[in-house]
């Protein structure tokens, strides 16, 4: 049989318990732990993705990025054309000597002048942008910004790159974009 003393100090532990557990309960769900309200972490993800964003979803996401580019960077691109892989083939790994696939987000493939017999033929000839999925998901969730971000500035950063820009002309772009970037909603 328990003593008063020992009920007292059972509900004391029971009650000191429920408080630990909706602390951390709070903390699991970014609530403020003090006011109750609800807060974001830094690096928290906000976006509204229930499971991580397929081929597609890069795809409608960079094709709205480049819908969005300054007018000075349309004369460069022209109608690029943009390539969503999970990750590069083995043979661009091994032409670019990466060690792991996951070391490499995009490149920007350039159509080149117009090509000799059959491939001139093709009338669909046009600079491609490969994007490769999961190197953006995991610079995506390590960096903690938006998807929206991360692939506007690989974008950016891959065009730049082929041709010829200086690092202060891409982050001038960068800068533009973040200045008037729409929130994309690839969940609708």
């Amino acid at each position: 049989m328990q003593t008063e003393g020992q009920k007292k100090n059972r509900a004391e532990r029971e009650v000191k318990d429920d408080e630990a557990k909706k602390k951390r309960r709070r903390k699991k769900t970014g609530t403020d732990t003090k006011t109750g309200d609800k807060a974001v972490d830094n690096r928290t993800i906000i976006m509204s993705f229930t499971e991580p964003p397929s081929l597609e979803d890069i795809e409608t996401l960079a094709k709205s990025i480049i819908d969005a580019l300054p007018d000075g960077l349309e004369r460069y691109i022209g109608r690029l054309k943009i390539a969503v892989e999970d990750f590069p083939d083995a043979y661009t790994e091994q032409e670019l000597e990466l060690e792991t696939p996951f070391d490499i987000l995009g490149y920007y493939e350039s159509a080149g002048p117009a090509a000799i017999g059959h491939l001139a033929a093709k009338k669909d000839r046009r600079d491609t942008l490969h994007l490769f999925r999961r190197p953006l998901l995991d610079l995506w969730c390590e960096s903690g910004e938006e998807l929206t971000t991360v692939v506007n500035r690989v974008i950016l950063q891959e065009i730049g790159h082929h041709f010829g820009f200086s690092e202060d002309e891409i982050e001038m772009y960068e800068e533009d974009m973040q200045a008037v970037s729409p929130e994309f909603d690839l969940t609708a």
